[in-house]
């Protein structure tokens, strides 16, 4: 979700967001989404109840989750499921009781899943949305290579985003880690 606090104290000329679903320039427009469109809103939250152990949906801008003690990412308690939601969708993280639901669940509702590497939560996107897919739409969408943009990001689907950015860079020394460690790019 975009959260303009952060971008603010970033500056960034663009933000690539939700898992790729999401990019904008510096102004705050929107340049290029990709939202989760699903006809039975209410029958996935009902999936997501059942076969999750909590999960959150990431819209433009609310972090919106099911578990009343998750405060991080500024997330804001929604309850699925009693409460209308009718908001358009970007992402969803969730964390499944069991990892073939999540791909079931993906399947279902036309959906890429995404296991994060500790294993226990994992993104869906529209298929072939990504972190990775969201550097090159932009980079077509404001014709500029890949060669010349700086990446950097603080969360698990950001690593694939990293390392992809280096492949792209002559003379470059990329350190990524498993999500506890520092990521950066640097000149060798």
């Amino acid at each position: 979700y975009y959260n303009g606090e952060y971008f603010n104290l970033i500056k960034p000329d663009y933000a690539i967001l939700n898992g790729g679903s999401l990019i904008i320039d510096k102004n705050e427009d929107i340049l290029y989404k990709s939202l989760i469109l699903v006809e039975n809103i209410d029958g996935l939250i009902e999936d997501f109840l059942k076969y999750t152990n909590n999960f959150s949906i990431q819209t433009l801008t609310d972090f919106l989750t099911n578990d009343e003690k998750y405060k991080g990412q500024n997330a804001k308690y929604f309850e699925f499921g009693k409460t209308k939601f009718d908001d358009e969708i970007y992402k969803i993280v969730a964390s499944f009781i069991n990892q073939t639901d999540a791909y079931k669940l993906a399947e279902k509702y036309h959906l890429e899943y995404v296991p994060y590497f500790n294993g226990k939560f994992g993104r869906l996107n529209n298929k072939g949305i990504s972190k990775v897919s969201g550097n090159q739409n932009l980079s077509e969408i404001i014709n500029i290579s890949l060669e010349k943009f700086i990446v950097f990001g603080d969360d698990f689907g950001d690593l694939d985003m990293i390392k992809n950015a280096c492949s792209h860079i002559k003379n470059v020394e990329c350190e990524v880690g498993n999500g506890l460690t520092v990521h950066y790019a640097r000149s060798k």
